[in-house]
């Protein structure tokens, strides 16, 4: 993150944590070559080794960046994580838990 130091200074509060795990994986980009289209595979897997790698459980995952191409690819990676169950990532991004603040943070980095 940058930022000048007299608009940063009082607002920004950086706290360093252990990276538990990063991983990624490939799928199908076309949809007509995917076996279901509400589902990411790469996500679910990439999410289960980058916790395995970390030793940890899934409700360890504090924030994740995820690709976002759409507002509903956001949406299906957040339930791919198992953050929730399929089906409740809209109400679920909706409550604001994805937010900056929220429970679980995802995409922080506006990219």
């Amino acid at each position: 993150m940058f930022a000048r130091a007299t608009r940063a200074r009082g607002r920004i509060r950086v706290e360093t944590g252990e990276d538990l795990g990063r991983r990624s994986d490939v799928d199908h980009v076309a949809l007509d070559a995917k076996e279901d289209i509400t589902t990411f595979r790469a996500v679910a897997a990439a999410g289960q080794k980058a916790v395995q790698d970390g030793g940890g459980h899934g409700e360890d995952i504090e924030f994740a960046e995820v690709h976002d191409c759409f507002t509903i690819a956001e949406i299906i990676a957040t339930e791919d994580l198992g953050f929730v169950g399929k089906g409740e990532g809209g109400p679920y991004a909706a409550s604001g838990a994805t937010c900056l603040k929220g429970s679980r943070p995802v995409n922080t980095s506006e990219a």
